[in-house]
């Protein structure tokens, strides 16, 4: 594995880089403070770990600019990051989350009367704005992280444009990233206000490359040996963080772990403690904050962590005591093909950009190394930067958010890289067959409401479909399951053995019904008993936590338990029609039908007839897929290509629900 090594960042000399004021930019703080009153713009330009998402909003908050009783707020692209930042904030401060610092995120707000700092995800802003497009709330915003360009960021960057022009003088922006490539943000918003770039030199200590010597052809099972070697090779202290690309992979990972540390041991090997801990963004914040925190200084001489983690932890969220990486060199993207209409999710290779991110992570606190699984060839080939997604990615949630704004025309709306026109197209097209706009693009009564769910469109189409139809409280339970990672778990070496526990749940109708069986018999447990119970089902446990916080605050978003009402009837019957119906209501275009020629599935894509598609198979871990008659026709939640094109969680329709419900997108032939 260790074909080249290569030094790269410096010795600073200063071996207390967690204390707030030997951050590098505490040292700019005087340079920052003058720019950013003499601008309308301050963008701000530093390297991983130089204290800008912790320290620079302390610095306004603490100046006082003109807050006059309004807020800071602070985005970030992920819940995790915006959940860890505000709490290491709020400890420096020595205050409460909730206090003068908080967090929003999706379905978690601890904010009070007496936040001052908020941190949130850009999404949760993005939303502020339906009701208040130039966010009044806030004295200054801070968009963090804008190298990631999310949708929800390029959204944000369009709509504080907007509210810095009507708010001339009352308003402030901050725009901050950890990489140079800044000439676009310049230039988009030059205009009409002035723009001021602060550079903050980084401060990494020296991190030692190591790349493959030959191709790795499983990174999962070149991640696990590489942290074996990295345990018994390397000293200690000093904790791994390792980088896989799902909750799926990494729970995986864990579980084969620990089963090679309990055989080397059994076999007579003497290994130091290795604590493994699970690192993404659909994590229960205990749990987070778990991964994120170091071991106990009595530990850390005779005992190692290792995080397994997803892109979350290649930015933002401070991660203590890191000085091995190990980098498999891909992460998990979506893609819309826009002549299909199809939204792909795919493993590839990360960007250059991103590779440097996580080779800097070893390097924040000490000497370091990153451990490259990939040989170097394969480094030069990877793009400088990743791909914006307004640019690869389905725009009909954006889209639905910005017609809610009051933006007439979404094709003149101005972002910083305007999507391709056909994307725009192909979005008002399905919000209008969802129902949610009218041929003039305007906004229904039926869409208003659906912007007002924190929910995909599709999914908030079926979630009020089904109140309209009486199977509301079956509907909330699956929306909530939709919205989590997969509970069911599938561990290496155990798959034949997960795949025959899960047939407690299996519906021959598909897998929607099952994740309503499994939440089903999940929530019916004492709180006791769930976590043993998951263990024996091979179910996340964490999933269902959340699956279930999830559920009450949509509840409590349609009407609370008055309205949803408490009394569930057996899913069977007219009632399951009804819950498969509401499904086609929201993912009609999500359609798949099985070719009588070779019975192979084909999905409609974009196609408005009964015919035509792209081929593709059902996933492996479907109910569906081991029945000895195949449904004839399908909708599906998500399309993933590996090395074959494959739908992830299928139920099976009837065909004249197409015509019905889908609004004209299809039509008999």
């Amino acid at each position: 594995m260790r074909q080249k090594r290569v030094l790269e960042g410096s010795d600073r000399n200063d071996g207390h880089r967690d204390r707030k004021g030997k951050l590098p930019v505490q040292f700019a703080r005087s340079k920052i403070l003058r720019a950013f009153a003499r601008s309308d713009v301050l963008i701000l330009v530093g390297d991983t770990g130089s204290g800008k998402s912790t320290q620079v909003p302390q610095m306004i908050l603490d100046d006082d600019w003109g807050l006059k009783g309004k807020l800071v707020a602070v985005t970030q692209p992920r819940r995790v990051a915006a959940m860890s930042v505000a709490s290491r904030v709020a400890t420096e401060r020595g205050c409460r989350l909730g206090d003068e610092v908080s967090y929003a995120v999706r379905f978690d707000d601890c904010t009070t009367h007496r936040t001052r700092l908020k941190y949130a995800t850009d999404g949760i802003l993005m939303r502020e704005a339906l009701e208040d497009q130039v966010l009044s709330n806030y004295a200054v915003v801070v968009i963090d992280e804008v190298h990631e360009r999310s949708i929800s960021t390029d959204v944000l960057l369009g709509i504080s444009k907007q509210a810095l022009a009507v708010r001339r003088g009352s308003m402030k922006l901050i725009v901050m990233s950890a990489t140079p490539d800044i000439d676009g943000l310049r230039k988009f918003y030059n205009k009409g206000s002035i723009v001021e770039v602060v550079t903050v030199p980084g401060r990494t200590f020296p991190i030692e490359m190591m790349f493959a010597g030959e191709p790795v052809s499983d990174y999962l099972d070149g991640a696990i040996t590489a942290t074996l070697q990295v345990h018994t090779d390397e000293s200690m202290p000093g904790d791994i963080l390792v980088f896989l690309t799902g909750q799926e992979e990494i729970d995986a990972a864990i579980s084969i772990l620990e089963s090679r540390i309990t055989k080397l041991r059994a076999n007579g090997h003497k290994l130091a403690t290795l604590v493994a801990r699970p690192l993404y963004a659909a994590l229960p914040s205990d749990e987070q904050m778990a991964a994120i925190e170091p071991l106990p200084p009595g530990q850390r001489h005779h005992s190692r962590k290792v995080m397994f983690a997803t892109n979350v932890a290649e930015t933002s969220i401070t991660i203590r005591n890191v000085k091995y990486v190990i980098d498999t060199g891909v992460a998990k993207s979506r893609t819309v093909n826009l002549r299909t209409g199809a939204d792909i999710l795919r493993v590839g290779p990360v960007s250059k950009s991103q590779a440097r991110q996580r080779a800097g992570r070893a390097g924040r606190e000490s000497p370091g190394k990153c451990f490259r699984l990939y040989v170097e060839d394969d480094y030069h080939k990877m793009e400088d930067h990743p791909i914006p997604e307004i640019l690869r990615c389905d725009l009909a949630s954006a889209i639905l958010h910005l017609l809610a704004m009051g933006i007439g025309n979404p094709f003149k709306f101005e972002f910083i890289d305007p999507p391709p026109k056909k994307a725009v197209a192909n979005a008002l097209e399905l919000l209008f067959s969802l129902s949610a706009v009218d041929e003039q693009m305007g906004l229904t009564e039926l869409g208003k409401t659906m912007s007002s769910l924190p929910l995909p469109p599709m999914l908030a189409r079926s979630t009020l479909e089904a109140k309209r139809s009486n199977c509301l409280p079956q509907m909330l339970t699956l929306a909530a399951m939709l919205t989590v990672e997969s509970p069911f778990l599938s561990p290496r070496g155990k798959r034949d053995e997960a795949a025959g526990s899960r047939k407690k749940f299996a519906s021959p109708y598909g897998d929607h019904i099952s994740l309503y069986f499994a939440y089903k018999s999940f929530e019916k447990l004492e709180s006791e008993n769930r976590s043993q119970f998951c263990r024996k089902y091979f179910l996340n446990v964490r999933s269902m936590l959340a699956a279930q916080n999830i559920r009450k605050q949509i509840e409590d978003l349609l009407g609370g338990v008055n309205a949803v009402g408490v009394d569930e009837r057996e899913l069977e019957g007219d009632l399951l029609d009804a819950v498969r119906m509401s499904l086609v209501a929201g993912y009609f275009r999500n359609a798949a039908y099985l070719r009588s020629e070779d019975k192979k599935y084909v999905a409609y894509g974009s196609t408005r007839g009964l015919t035509g598609g792209v081929e593709v198979d059902i996933h492996p871990s479907s109910c569906l897929r081991g029945l000895r008659k195949r449904p004839a026709l399908i909708i599906f939640h998500e399309l993933i290509l590996t090395t074959r094109s494959y739908v992830r969680t299928a139920l099976e329709i009837e065909k004249h629900w197409l015509v019905e419900l889908s609004n004209g997108f299809f039509r008999t032939e």
